[in-house]
């Protein structure tokens, strides 16, 4: 699976249970809800959008469909819950991107992630791993660091779009190593994995279980570039492919994204 231990967040979301009738009867739900999802589906985040949709409509009896509305930086996702009535039916699985990159990345937003929008579970926390094209040359970061050194702007990397947590962890390794790369945006994590194994971007920073790399014949994990919380390692240790932090990388802090359900405030 794209995301360690999804069992394990099955789910903070039923967390929603307890948050949910704040907004509506006891009753609730009486019809459809919608958990809309800011990326392209089979990504991490849509994935435990879906886990989450499954493990409620089990429990409350009622459907939870997912709808995909990617784009704009998670803007287009965002806005349509933004603008939806504050009744518990619409609900948005958020990342750390949306709710607090874009509001410090853009000069203006449309929605107000404090004032428009009501928390209600954690759901997963989602460590990166940086990922290579099998065909490039090296087989671990510091050969990659020497690599685009030695080919200055002559390396592209993916992410999930403008401001996506994907997008700057590339930049950060930019900035932390000296290197010149091109940034190719896409609307989700899946885009950008498969024009990683087409050969038409050279890496990317994925929220992809390690073991999917290792099964391909055509990627290859590099190191993690976000540490992992400790239940969530692989194991065993001596198989653990070692964080940025381990390869003489400067480390600028412990972070990794935390998706979250919420619903309009």
């Amino acid at each position: 699976m794209c995301c360690p231990k999804l069992l394990v967040s099955l789910f903070a979301a039923m967390l929603l249970i307890d948050g949910v009738p704040h907004a509506t009867a006891q009753d609730y739900p009486t019809r459809t809800v919608t958990i809309i999802v800011p990326f392209t589906p089979a990504g991490a985040t849509d994935i435990l959008g879906r886990m989450a949709a499954a493990a409620l409509e089990a429990q409350l009896g009622k459907s939870f469909v997912v709808e995909n509305r990617p784009g704009a930086g998670q803007q287009i996702g965002v806005n349509a819950v933004a603008r939806a009535a504050p009744d518990g039916y619409t609900l948005l699985v958020a990342t750390s991107s949306a709710m607090a990159i874009n509001p410090t990345l853009y000069k203006k937003i449309s929605y107000d992630p404090v004032k428009d929008f009501q928390p209600i579970a954690m759901l997963a926390h989602l460590p990166f791993i940086l990922v290579v094209n099998n065909d490039l040359p090296v087989k671990n970061v510091a050969e990659l660091i020497e690599y685009a050194k030695d080919h200055p702007g002559k390396l592209s990397f993916g992410s999930g779009g403008v401001g996506a947590s994907h997008h700057l962890y590339g930049e950060l390794f930019k900035s932390l190593t000296g290197t010149q790369m091109t940034h190719v945006p896409y609307k989700g994590t899946m885009p950008a994995l498969n024009d990683l194994i087409a050969g038409h971007i050279h890496r990317c920073c994925s929220p992809t279980r390690r073991r999917c790399c290792h099964r391909s014949r055509v990627a290859r994990c590099v190191r993690w570039a976000s540490r992992l919380p400790r239940a969530s390692r692989p194991r065993p240790r001596s198989q653990r492919s070692p964080r940025l932090s381990q390869a003489s990388i400067p480390r600028p802090g412990r972070c990794y994204p935390r998706p979250t359900v919420l619903q309009r405030a």
